[in-house]
């Protein structure tokens, strides 16, 4: 996935995902392949090698923003 980073921190070294919008990293998994960031409240996932980016409209549907790659 595209802005994956690793990263060590202490013992672990694992996946740290920054937001493709606002570089954040307070993301994480809401399910297999999608993300979602708190500090901009957007959702992103890749498919076919494309990052998609979400947002949740006011009924409830994802609607999405842009794609990148």
């Amino acid at each position: 996935m595209k802005n994956i980073k690793k990263e060590k921190s202490g013992k672990n070294e694992g996946e740290v995902a920054c937001c493709p919008v606002c570089q954040s990293r307070a993301v994480g998994y809401i399910a297999k392949e999608r993300l979602y960031c708190a500090d901009c409240c957007v959702e992103f996932s890749t498919k076919k090698g494309m990052l998609l980016v979400f947002a949740l409209s006011w009924e409830g549907e994802l609607r999405e923003l842009k794609k990148i790659g």
